[in-house]
């Protein structure tokens, strides 16, 4: 009996390789939230491209703004934001659907098996990202017997959870091409670089963030650095321009870009001189004249903070501005790829990092109720099988009003305090050093199946909303 138990002790224990418990229980996991969860976000933006594949059979591609200006979507009123490249790849992914909805006449977000097609796209672009991710760390020397276990920690993340399991947000779609412009980064192959983030900046301008530190920290030519600067952006000009032709366009983008200078330029401020300072816009100045002055000794050195630069920009991002909270996923494949190449912290940047995971959706659900109740549980698996539930006569539609039961109200500031602790902590610890990567990582399996259960709780208390 002793023998027995030491033997699945050690199996426990055992870090040599990723097994197929490891595999079972984050499939598990996966397939739950995938299936019973997805938010109103997604519809919405499913009938803009089905609408963009319309305006497009019929010639009239310049309409697109024009048709989804204030649509209806199942009651509520919904215009698209997005700039224009990002619905390209939507609309190859959503013809499918289009086909359903236009010669079979089809409602396809209330179709159950429609739906998963829709949150489909992110699981591919997620593989996609771990493929991407894999060949980063094969070209800055991590050990090939941990690539699988970057890849788990990755695709297990609370913060990969959330936003494209539950809220089934499309950030992943621009974090693959930022990825790959990061891997041509590290080979340092400059034409596939500008590629990559002119790609990834007009889906979304969070790749801008860590392109022009990452151009500073390699090119010290005044001229270079502009030339890049320019490619980079070629494509988001171009279609700026073409969307200025476009009825509607300025209208239906105008507000989601007001809140987005609002919240990177106004939220976070601290008084100087005249006026209030921006805490990011300081502290990413700061970065730049960093990366503009360092000078890189080899290439160890090179690989190195080209995956902590991005790193700490996307840290400093989210201390300093209220952010959305699918956003933070931008966080997660170079944290991933930092506690390997930093594998001298390992396990303390593992302990922070699960900290850090459930104080962030704690955050998320204190300040994000709309995207965290039992809304998002109808029209998927539990509602199918069990019946769909009258929401307006939920007791607690939201996690926020379970948290009011307990008066969890009364921690924010301390879960907000937390939050910043960890940030700045993993900001220290992983600043690049010389002795800081191990050829030999103990890996407890038991906290990256305790981070990989981290969701599950909140995923739980939503259903619980959606059957009080």
């Amino acid at each position: 009996m002793l023998k027995t138990l030491l033997n699945i002790k050690n199996k426990f224990q055992e870090t040599n390789e990723v097994t197929k418990k490891d595999w079972l229980i984050y499939g598990l996991v996966a397939i739950f939230l995938f299936t019973c969860f997805v938010y109103w976000d997604m519809f919405a933006t499913t009938l803009h491209t089905t609408n963009f594949i319309e305006v497009i059979s019929q010639g009239k591609f310049l309409d697109f703004y024009k048709i989804n200006y204030q649509f209806d979507v199942n009651g509520i009123i919904s215009t698209a934001c997005y700039e224009i490249p990002i619905y390209f790849i939507f609309m190859i992914w959503d013809l499918p659907l289009w086909v359903l909805q236009h010669f079979l006449n089809i409602n396809i977000i209330n179709n159950f098996f429609c739906i998963l097609w829709m949150k489909g796209i992110l699981i591919v672009f997620l593989i996609l990202c771990s493929i991407v991710i894999k060949k980063i760390c094969e070209n800055i020397g991590i050990n090939k017997k941990y690539l699988k276990w970057v890849i788990l920690i990755f695709i297990s993340s609370p913060l990969i959870f959330s936003p494209i399991f539950i809220l089934s947000q499309y950030d992943i779609i621009p974090m693959f091409f930022v990825l790959l412009g990061i891997l041509a980064y590290i080979k340092e192959d400059n034409r596939h670089f500008l590629l990559w983030f002119a790609i990834a900046i007009p889906m979304k301008l969070f790749a801008l963030f860590i392109f022009i530190p990452l151009v500073l920290l390699k090119q010290k030519s005044v001229m270079k650095i502009i030339r890049d600067c320019i490619g980079a952006m070629s494509l988001y000009i171009v279609f700026k321009f073409i969307a200025l032709f476009m009825p509607m366009y300025i209208k239906s983008t105008k507000n989601f870009t007001s809140i987005m200078i609002d919240k990177l330029l106004g939220s976070v401020k601290f008084n100087i001189n005249f006026n209030g300072a921006s805490l990011f816009a300081t502290l990413y100045v700061l970065i730049c004249v960093f990366c503009y002055i360092k000078n890189l000794k080899n290439k160890d050195e090179f690989n190195k903070y080209a995956i902590y630069i991005p790193f700490i920009v996307y840290t400093v991002l989210f201390l300093s501005i209220p952010h959305y909270p699918y956003w933070i996923i931008y966080l997660t494949p170079f944290f991933s790829i930092l506690l390997f190449k930093n594998s001298k912290y390992f396990k303390v940047n593992l302990l922070l990092d699960m900290i850090f995971g459930f104080v962030t959706l704690l955050i998320h659900t204190i300040y994000y109720p709309l995207c965290f109740g039992g809304e998002q549980v109808n029209g998927m698996l539990l509602s199918e099988i069990f019946g769909k539930q009258n929401l307006a006569k939920m007791t607690y539609p939201y996690l926020k009003n379970i948290y009011d039961i307990f008066k969890l109200n009364k921690f924010e500031y301390a879960f907000l305090g937390i939050y910043l602790a960890i940030s700045i902590s993993l900001i220290v610890i992983n600043f690049p050093r010389k002795d800081s990567y191990l050829d030999n990582i103990k890996i407890e399996r038991s906290l990256v199946w305790l981070r990989m259960l981290i969701i599950v709780p909140f995923a739980l208390l939503m259903v619980f909303c959606y059957f009080s």
